[in-house]
């Protein structure tokens, strides 16, 4: 009966017909969230259900958090409170550019990589003398960003944007993402790959785990949004500052390119726009400078999210628009590469 009442409500909570403007003006802890009955609780128990087939007992706890986050020495997980409702889900979505986690195959795959972290803690793992040689010190400072190789064979795939590759601790909570997911094939798929003996090590580590008492259980929730009183305005106000968003580099070719248009339809805008040419201006612009595809997506989709919560509409006939942005693209791109801005921030 208490799971019925806490789905209706976070299907149906107060703020669910707020405008933009009313909802910043909640606190976080206002909103009163819950994961029960939502689609990160469905995903939840899906994971511990490939858990308890691979005989992994532990106790496990999943909390509303601002970021997918496993604190150290913590047997939990942090989930972002936006993907509890749609109507955040869709905030998030404006302010940021994007939501990550937002459809259950990349939840599930967020939520395999966290558990990674989690039964790392649970069982301090990264103690051991073995792993060193296998995935190096994970005492190695994280840095602020990182490049990735995007055809390494030297590490798994399951989070994009070569997420293994940023430091030796997420490359363990990876490997064991692609471990644990019963789809991944992995003893076919990465069979001659420099990054099949993690595999093989995971396997077997984890095959020793099943009998190990854990040495870790602690299942406090660790900055749960229940408790933090700042408003989503303040909230989305410093994580916008924290990942660039809204940063001048795309603003001048953007205003070169679109008029200001506050009453810009969603078919008619800029983001639009630049969606329907991807493919095509991403080829274009990889044939002309020589980068690698995968660069040229990642200038490309940043140029998405600086223009996601801008209002422009069409000035001119869509063909002579694109050729005009295809142009700005390749002025851009050198200083772009060249700042480091596709570098992934951590």
């Amino acid at each position: 009966m208490v799971f019925l009442l806490h789905s209706l409500i976070m299907k149906n909570p107060f703020w669910a017909d707020y405008n933009d403007n009313d909802l910043m003006e909640l606190s976080l802890s206002e909103l009163k969230l819950s994961l029960k009955g939502s689609m990160v609780d469905r995903a939840i128990g899906q994971v511990k259900a490939e858990l308890t087939k691979r005989k992994l007992w532990f106790k496990l706890n999943f909390w509303p958090g601002t970021e997918w986050f496993c604190p150290d020495g913590y047997s939990g997980i942090s989930v972002p409170f936006y993907l509890i409702h749609p109507r955040l889900v869709r905030l998030e979505k404006k302010m940021v550019g994007y939501a990550e986690g937002e459809s259950y195959e990349r939840c599930l795959r967020l939520l395999r990589h966290e558990t990674g972290h989690a039964i790392d803690n649970t069982f301090m793992l990264r103690r051991r003398r073995d792993r060193v040689g296998v995935f190096g010190k994970s005492s190695t400072p994280y840095p602020s960003s990182y490049e990735f190789k995007f055809f390494s064979k030297s590490f798994v795939k399951n989070l994009e944007d070569g997420y293994a590759q940023s430091h030796p601790v997420e490359d363990f909570a990876e490997t064991f993402a692609v471990w644990l997911d019963p789809e991944s094939n992995w003893k076919k798929k990465y069979i001659g790959w420099p990054c099949y003996r993690k595999l093989l090590y995971m396997d077997s580590v984890m095959n020793e785990t099943k009998n190990m008492k854990p040495m870790v259980v602690n299942l406090e929730e660790h900055e749960p949004v229940s408790g933090i009183d700042m408003t989503l305005g303040k909230y989305y106000e410093k994580k916008c500052r924290r990942l660039c968003v809204g940063d001048s580099f795309w603003k001048v070719p953007l205003k070169k390119v679109f008029i200001c248009d506050k009453s810009a339809s969603s078919n008619f805008s800029a983001i639009g726009f630049l969606r329907k040419y991807r493919t095509e201006l991403i080829d274009d612009l990889r044939v002309h400078t020589g980068y690698p595809k995968y660069k040229v997506k990642r200038m490309y989709n940043d140029l998405l999210s600086q223009s996601s919560g801008m209002r422009f509409s069409l000035s001119k006939d869509e063909l002579e628009i694109k050729d005009v942005m295809s142009y700005h693209l390749k002025r851009k791109a050198k200083n772009y590469f060249n700042q480091g801005r596709h570098q992934i921030i951590l």
